[in-house]
């Protein structure tokens, strides 16, 4: 029988839940919340304002569901080396996140690239890292 250590183990059952988190619907949990949002991509902000914010590990991975359209969402998936990777909807709306955004790296509340940037904070606080 083979044996593999326990970070191996985490890490392969990590990548498991990653691949089938990046696609699936949009959460709510009894810890959504609403939160002060922006999603932007290439340029154009989807989000921009009130949002549910939804945690989905106690990693800190997360996604965000704009107010206006439940149908547009981005997750937020932690890699577990102090990036993410990043996966939204599309700028229509699905009922999937496929669409990817790649990895990003965290600047206050929020988390970016190039070429996208997803950032959640507390109503009211200040937008620190946009």
């Amino acid at each position: 029988m083979m044996s593999i250590s326990r970070e191996s183990a985490l890490a392969i059952a990590a990548c498991g839940l990653l691949s089938t988190v990046a696609v699936a619907k949009p959460i709510t949990t009894d810890q959504t919340r609403r939160a002060d949002c922006v999603l932007e991509v290439d340029g154009s902000r989807y989000i921009d304002g009130l949002c549910d914010f939804s945690p989905i590990d106690t990693d800190g991975s997360f996604v965000v569901t704009s107010k206006r359209n439940s149908s547009l969402f981005a997750y937020v998936n932690m890699n577990g080396d102090g990036s993410a990777q990043g996966s939204w909807t599309g700028p229509g709306g699905a009922s999937n996140a496929h669409e990817d955004l790649g990895q990003l790296s965290r600047n206050g509340g929020c988390w970016s690239n190039a070429t996208a940037k997803v950032c959640a904070w507390k109503p009211g606080e200040k937008r620190v890292g946009l």
